[in-house]
């Protein structure tokens, strides 16, 4: 049974099936959609028409007994590419893909009707302008939002996942999240809020600077930093906040140790703005490591009294956190 099919079928009759209500169901088959793309990206292939009817799972008498999701499995079609390892975009291949979830960056959409449109695939015949057939792993990510949104409708108002969904479907694909953020979301929705800003900030710094590798290693490190923290937050591993803020502070060190050599500021502005957008928990705590008082964070020479204290903040040796017995997740798939 493919996704479609499985939507085409009321509420009540899936809830029946699955033995889970329903918002639970979705949520489920969303992380496991959101994982098999993540995997397929991992691999450098971009899957370009992502869309319920290239989702789809195994009926499992067992699973259904305990009210468990089935693993949900892609399939490929021959719109897929592979990537070259040093290749994140790729352009100028036209339009493929089905109608309704087609990125912004690969072309315009309009009504279904004749087309001369070049290079449109004929499966899916309709008009266009604007054709760029600019691909990346963000072009699908535009389309998995879509399918959230409309399909499994999980952006609803009041969703813990609206502001994540409408992140996915920005017409600038540097706004939207990455398949790492997304997956995390999905495992701990209920969180997702107080990081919002914190991974709006790392996403957008990360695509409208100068893109050296040092600043994407920063974005990169950050994201992981909060991505494991969130994991781990409910299962009480270790002395998980200390670590989280030490994990932090080493990255916003090392910032502001390319500043120092640098000829420009020795202020960070990236440095001030993690640690505002930072969730009140852990912005507490690297304040209170940094010995900074919260109040210096907001005044005009903010940047300098921040760089002052970093200067002096001198790394200590993290408590160990056992890494071999991971809890379980909230949801199962």
């Amino acid at each position: 049974m493919n996704l479609k099919q499985y939507l085409e079928q009321t509420r009540e009759t899936r809830a029946k099936l699955r033995g889970l209500d329903s918002k639970r169901q979705e949520y489920s088959i969303a992380l496991g959609a959101a994982l098999a793309i993540q995997n397929l990206h991992a691999k450098k292939i971009l899957h370009r028409d992502i869309n319920p009817n290239n989702f789809y799972f195994t009926e499992s008498s067992n699973a259904l007994q305990k009210g468990v999701i089935p693993k949900v499995d892609v399939r490929l079609t021959t719109d897929a590419l592979q990537l070259e390892p040093n290749q994140s975009v790729i352009t100028g291949l036209g339009v493929v893909g089905t109608k309704g979830y087609i990125a912004p960056e690969i072309a315009i959409q309009g009504e279904f009707g004749s087309s001369s449109a070049p290079m449109v695939k004929q499966k899916e015949i309709t008009s266009f302008s604007n054709i760029r057939g600019e691909y990346s792993s963000s072009s699908d990510i535009y389309a998995l939002g879509v399918m959230f949104r409309d399909d499994l409708k999980l952006a609803t108002e009041g969703s813990p996942l609206k502001p994540l969904i409408d992140r996915m479907v920005k017409d600038d694909p540097s706004a939207r999240p990455t398949m790492s953020e997304i997956v995390t979301v999905l495992k701990n929705p209920g969180d997702y809020k107080e990081f919002e800003k914190t991974y709006t900030q790392l996403r957008q710094y990360g695509n409208t600077k100068t893109n050296t590798s040092a600043q994407l290693t920063m974005v990169a490190d950050l994201e992981s930093v909060l991505n494991r923290y969130r994991e781990n937050k409910k299962n009480n591993v270790g002395d998980l906040k200390t670590t989280t803020t030490l994990d932090i502070l080493k990255v916003l060190k090392e910032n502001q140790n390319r500043h120092d050599k640098s000829m420009l500021t020795t202020a960070s502005s990236f440095n001030l703005q993690t640690i505002q957008n930072l969730p009140p928990e852990l912005k507490k705590e690297v304040i209170k490591t940094l010995k900074i008082p919260e109040e210096d964070l907001n005044k005009w020479n903010s940047r300098w009294k921040l760089a002052d204290a970093m200067k002096a903040y001198n790394p200590v040796v993290k408590p160990n956190i056992p890494q071999d017995k991971p809890g379980p997740t909230s949801l199962k798939h």
